[in-house]
């Protein structure tokens, strides 16, 4: 797991991007003394802050923020993410 984030622009494998979203596929549990890590439920919805090319990424659930591997998750269109808002706005 990555332990610090460069700057986007080098070349040092992190991938530039705009915010993204994330769908969880299975559930994630971090160890309990990782506080760099970030857990998950399957169906969370998180947003990608950073990719690492190395397959973890930087992203952030309800208020918290962490690293979690991206082969946990699979990455929502816009509108997939809108969709996601209206339903979970109805409830």
């Amino acid at each position: 797991m990555p332990g610090t984030t460069t700057n986007a622009t080098q070349n040092n494998g992190v991938e530039d991007q705009n915010s993204a979203f994330c769908r969880a596929l299975y559930d994630y549990t971090c160890e309990p003394n990782d506080v760099s890590c970030l857990s998950f439920r399957e169906g969370d919805i998180i947003e990608v802050l950073t990719k690492m090319e190395s397959g973890w990424w930087d992203g952030l659930l309800n208020d918290v923020r962490g690293w979690f591997p991206s082969n946990y998750v699979v990455v929502m269109s816009e509108q997939e993410y809108q969709r996601s808002i209206m339903v979970r706005a109805r409830l």
